[in-house]
């Protein structure tokens, strides 16, 4: 009798773990929207600076360029 208690209530709990129910779901899918629109912000705050970056890499090369043409 313990036994079968037991196999039923691991039934249950792996069922609902591979199949939550659909307010999980639901909240799974919100949660996911939210860190896509976070992710979305993050690159918007990085481009600026990527773009920074990229112009002082190619001004410092452009430098080394010139200094050894000029040598």
């Amino acid at each position: 009798m313990y036994h079968l208690a037991v196999e039923n209530s691991n039934d249950a709990f792996f069922h609902d773990y591979a199949n939550p129910p659909v307010d999980s779901q639901n909240k799974i899918r919100k949660f996911e929207d939210e860190i896509r629109r976070l992710e979305s912000k993050i690159d918007r705050i990085n481009k600026p600076r990527r773009e920074q970056v990229a112009k002082a890499q190619a001004s410092a090369n452009n430098a080394q360029i010139v200094s050894r043409i000029s040598q």
